[in-house]
């Protein structure tokens, strides 16, 4: 699935930045999200990534990264981003200031959100991997790795069990096609 944002982000919506997101399920399991931002420009810009989570509580592993509820007795979510240098993360709950995050309505509520935020010039591509967990299940991902060309995208993403999923995503408007390749 593959849905593109091109009305402008900031104030009148003057930055001029292209979002794509694709999405991949893998089944049975899990899902990769796959984020491209393209400015119109060549300058920096800064980026910030939202999760809300339909949770009370979710924590942040500060080496990966990687945000995960922990409900006992219910179903759970994991997310687990493509490390990338200058990716931070924070959760925030309902925050007042300096903007409003971390609330949900339907019923209006604090919900944890994760906020992954970094800086680029020119195209930009994260991924990250969207696990949902049984009661009690612990999340089985170890890493999620990117590599990506003008071309595609190459997620790789590694499990406690020493296997690996491989999954190649098309980044041209000729197509949409995907790979998944899993590896022992």
């Amino acid at each position: 699935v593959r849905g593109s944002y091109t009305d402008g982000y900031g104030p009148g919506a003057a930055i001029r930045v292209e979002h794509t997101r694709r999405m991949v399920y893998a089944k049975p399991d899990y899902f990769i999200v796959l984020d491209t931002l393209e400015p119109d420009d060549d300058k920096e810009h800064s980026y910030t990534s939202l999760f809300h989570i339909d949770d009370t509580e979710a924590t942040l592993d500060e080496t990966t990264l990687a945000v995960e509820t922990h409900t006992p007795e219910k179903a759970n979510l994991a997310l687990i981003p493509a490390r990338q240098a200058g990716l931070s993360a924070q959760v925030v709950k309902g925050q007042k200031e300096p903007t409003m995050q971390g609330w949900s309505n339907g019923p209006w509520r604090e919900v944890p959100t994760a906020v992954y935020t970094w800086s680029a010039k020119g195209v930009s591509h994260r991924a990250t991997v969207v696990y949902p967990l049984k009661p009690g299940q612990t999340c089985p991902v170890q890493s999620v790795a990117l590599a990506t060309s003008s071309e595609q995208a190459d997620i790789t993403v590694r499990f406690a069990d020493g296997t690996a999923h491989r999954c190649r995503l098309a980044l041209t408007d000729a197509g949409d096609a995907v790979a998944l390749t899993r590896q022992q």
